[in-house]
């Protein structure tokens, strides 16, 4: 080992490539000792994507590093004998990110690429049955911003889903604007998420937008999650954050009625039967959206107003979110509103 660092010490890649070569063909000679040495070596390497797929892929080809792998968003989590621990976070490509660590941290973009035997979250998201985030495959920087955020708040990742966004509205709507389009896009989106919600059995989902950014109380926020998620409420959607526009009124401590004409669709619980109402919602307004073009009236956000006439359409009293200044692919530009 000796001898590669100071044969490769002025190139660390290189060094980087004959360590991953070294540590495979200790591995494929039955010496996975000599392979996890190996692997230490890169101490001295650079350390990038290649380097973190290659070494993944030896240890999913057999290399061991202990008998449990545990996910968490906890850095200050240690590992107990006979555990590796995985910390997800806000990382860069460094050595702590290789699985030759007992703990690990890595970028949390990284979270699906691991086999874990345990995933370990924040008890108050115990009644969450289901995350979704609604993402556009073109716009990786909001997917990392918003697993950054659902890591701040100690979310269960093992229950995240990933929907890919329609970017625009259907092609043979000629002519449409960008915005238009835009907003035909992010309703066929909802609507397909709350298919999703509609079939499932979980009490309660979260759909998230990927530009969704938690306040920093969150904490609180945690508190208000497990008290909603342990009480009985009768609704349809919650959100967790809404328009500062318009009328709120309190129905409790910790909720109230949504009377708004225009709220906002970034961060919101629904139950299956809430799921199911939306279906018939959406359908018709995204017919109607792509008949007139009135987004005014029928965007996902101001169709699902309907379901404040029955009173199951909530709000929490403690916003716990907003929309994160970031460019907007819809807008063309910087989105700053703080709502």
């Amino acid at each position: 080992m000796a001898s590669l660092e100071r044969e490769e010490d002025g190139d660390p890649e290189a060094l980087r490539d004959r360590l991953i070569a070294a540590a495979s063909q200790h591995l494929a000679a039955g010496r996975p000792e000599a392979a996890l040495d190996s692997l230490r070596g890169l101490s001295a390497a650079t350390i990038d994507e290649t380097a973190l797929a290659a070494s993944d892929r030896l240890f999913a080809a057999g290399l061991r590093r202990a008998a449990s792998r545990v996910a968490t968003c906890d850095p200050a989590r240690q590992p107990a004998p006979g555990e590796q621990v995985i910390v997800y976070g806000n990382y860069p490509h460094c050595y702590d990110n290789l699985l030759v660590n007992a703990q690990v941290r890595r970028h949390v973009s990284w979270f699906w690429n691991i086999p874990h035997d345990a995933c370990e979250f924040d008890r108050a998201w115990d009644g969450i049955g289901r995350i979704y985030i609604i993402n556009q495959s073109s716009r990786p920087d909001r997917l990392d911003m918003i697993l950054n955020e659902l890591a701040r708040a100690r979310a269960p990742f093992d229950r995240i889903e990933c929907y890919a966004a329609e970017e625009a509205g259907p092609a043979d709507v000629t002519g449409a604007p960008p915005a238009l389009r835009g907003a035909i896009g992010c309703l066929q989106s909802h609507l397909a998420v709350a298919g999703r919600i509609a079939r499932s059995n979980h009490q309660h989902s979260l759909v998230l937008e990927d530009d969704f950014s938690f306040t920093s109380d969150l904490d609180l926020h945690r508190r208000d999650l497990a008290a909603f998620t342990q009480s009985s409420y009768d609704y349809a959607v919650c959100l967790l954050g809404t328009s500062k526009y318009g009328r709120l009124v309190p129905r409790d401590d910790l909720v109230c009625y949504s009377m708004q004409p225009c709220t906002n669709a970034e961060a919101y619980l629904v139950s299956p039967g809430g799921a199911r109402d939306l279906l018939v919602i959406w359908r018709e307004a995204l017919a109607k959206l792509i008949e007139t073009g009135e987004a005014g009236r029928y965007a996902t956000d101001r169709s699902w107003c309907a379901l404040q006439e029955g009173g199951r359409f909530l709000v929490f009293r403690r916003k716990m979110g907003f929309q994160a200044s970031s460019y907007s692919s819809i807008e063309g530009g910087i989105a700053r509103y703080f709502d």
